[in-house]
């Protein structure tokens, strides 16, 4: 739910407007939500997707329509799991600080094993987008259909 609403407020305030599909994270859900993106009057370009196993999904429902990714739909993937790296078409993803996260994630909870009131933590790492083959350059035209 997180990750959703903050796709779509940083994409509307880049004045972009998004249409979501939400679905469970796994392969086969990611295969049926690009189907029904796909199969829209107007399909995307481009496309945001929550985990890595939609993503392996999406770019199996991507090539079973008869598209091509990056040429005409690009895929960006949230979490750079290794695996997206030895996909058909290299996916680029969004890399957490999982090294900080997992850290203080351990911290916290040996704080409140030793008495201490659960808090929210925040860490200062930002995300780093690892790009890769799935997405077309920037500012390219879109490939005919």
């Amino acid at each position: 739910r997180r990750r959703r609403e903050g796709f779509v407020t940083a994409a509307r305030d880049a004045g972009i407007d998004v249409v979501v599909e939400s679905a469970p994270f796994e392969e086969r859900a990611g295969f049926e939500a690009i189907g029904r993106l796909l199969g829209r009057d107007l399909p995307p370009t481009g496309v945001f997707i929550s985990n890595i196993n939609q993503a392996v999904g999406a770019m199996a429902g991507v090539r079973a329509t008869g598209l091509r990714v990056p040429s005409e739909v690009s895929l960006v993937g949230y979490d750079d799991d290794p695996v997206g790296e030895f996909l058909e078409a290299p996916l680029t993803a969004i890399a957490m600080p999982l090294y900080e996260l997992g850290s203080a994630a351990v911290d916290s909870l040996i704080d409140q094993i030793e008495g201490a009131a659960p808090r929210d933590i925040v860490i200062d790492t930002l995300p780093k987008l690892v790009l890769r083959a799935s997405t077309s350059p920037p500012y390219a035209e879109p490939a005919a259909r």
